[in-house]
């Protein structure tokens, strides 16, 4: 070896060595090592490199096309309830002003409303079988794929970058973070894609009788306006504000609290531990926020009787009492929950696989 190499060699070794000794004397050999790593440029970066945005705009894109495929006919059920249980509210409120003239409808509501909660699923998947066939099931998929695929991607796009924002805020901490920037991710993302939200409940519901996109967006806007494109934007800000900052904020801790336990960063250990944050996080979230999306369903179904949200909740307190907030629940706490944990955890999986295949539990918040 030549002189000149043997002294590299020796000046590149110096910072290991001290880092070894500093291990061998010092509580805080760490730090000693972190120092030496840094002295020594030859030495492999201890840090992952951030994914960039393309890798966040695809996994939200693959997670949304995921969920709309699975998920759409507890969607459908899930809003030809909530229609059902308006339907009969002002069947109730028109019995009331002119007694016994729809006795016999009524007494079909009071046989519907017995069967109880699986019963009414039962009852409505059947209607949908047998007007449009199985595939009545998946009625609305398109204006769903084309709200939550572009929906998903722009969310988790916003939502890494108000979070590597937040990261340096010292006065925000990390929980505040992560439900400051799911909230204001989801809100931003529900506003940009209301239209094509307003489209796919009306496609969802038996009312409308749209063939076509295009056609549905004309007839909304002839007989409402563009203001009818954000018919019910009220209750879906306040359904998304709140169910997104509580569930990033909770997704977050139980995986954490998972990481500290499980003591395993393994593929499928990751993968389940994603799956389970996402399904707590999304169930407490969903029965929190379950009022506002009935009367989101409501305004955007039937603008004419239920004008904003203000006029809905008073109509269907009226009509249905507090119950009538929680109609539709059962489809939608099982939906929900799913949806998030699918949508998470397909994430999860894009960002770990650009990372190297690394299933390393939550390295995608640093990022």
């Amino acid at each position: 070896m030549s002189i000149p190499a043997a002294a590299a060699t020796a000046t590149n070794a110096a910072p290991l060595a001290a880092a070894a000794l500093a291990m061998a004397t010092s509580p805080t050999s760490n730090a000693a090592i972190t120092a030496a790593t840094t002295a020594n440029p030859t030495t492999t970066p201890t840090t992952r490199p951030k994914p960039p945005p393309a890798i966040h705009l695809l996994g939200g894109a693959l997670s949304g096309m995921t969920t709309c495929i699975a998920l759409q006919p507890l969607d459908v059920v899930k809003t030809r309830l909530q229609q059902e249980a308006a339907h009969h509210g002002t069947v109730a409120a028109n019995a009331a002003r002119h007694a016994g003239s729809l006795s016999a409808l009524q007494a079909r509501i009071a046989k519907f409303h017995a069967l109880g909660v699986s019963g009414q699923v039962r009852v409505i998947t059947k209607q949908i079988v047998d007007e449009r066939g199985v595939q009545g099931l998946w009625r609305g998929t398109t204006p769903t794929i084309l709200r939550n695929v572009p929906g998903s991607a722009f969310y988790f796009f916003f939502l890494h970058h108000l979070r590597s924002t937040f990261a340096h805020l010292p006065w925000l901490s990390r929980d505040s973070a992560n439900m400051v920037a799911g909230a204001t991710a989801r809100g931003t993302a529900g506003l940009l894609f209301m239209p094509i939200s307003v489209i796919k409940v009306r496609y969802e519901s038996s009312a409308y009788a749209y063939t076509s996109i295009a056609g549905a967006a004309r007839d909304i806007v002839a007989k409402e306006g563009v203001r009818g494109l954000f018919a019910g934007f009220g209750a879906t800000a306040m359904r998304d504000v709140p169910y997104a900052g509580v569930y990033v904020a909770l997704y977050e801790q139980l995986k954490a609290l998972g990481n500290r336990v499980l003591l395993d960063s393994s593929p499928a250990k990751s993968t389940g531990l994603n799956m389970g944050s996402g399904v707590i996080a999304g169930t407490f979230a969903t029965v929190l926020t379950q009022p506002f999306d009935l009367i989101k369903t409501r305004v955007q179904v039937d603008p004419h009787h239920y004008p904003n949200s203000w006029v809905a909740i008073r109509k269907i307190f009226s009509a249905e009492g507090l119950r009538g907030f929680f109609s539709g629940m059962s489809p939608r706490l099982v939906r929900k929950p799913l949806h998030a944990a699918i949508t998470w955890t397909v994430y999860e999986e894009v960002v770990a696989i650009w990372n190297g295949g690394l299933h390393s539990i939550g390295a995608h918040h640093h990022a």
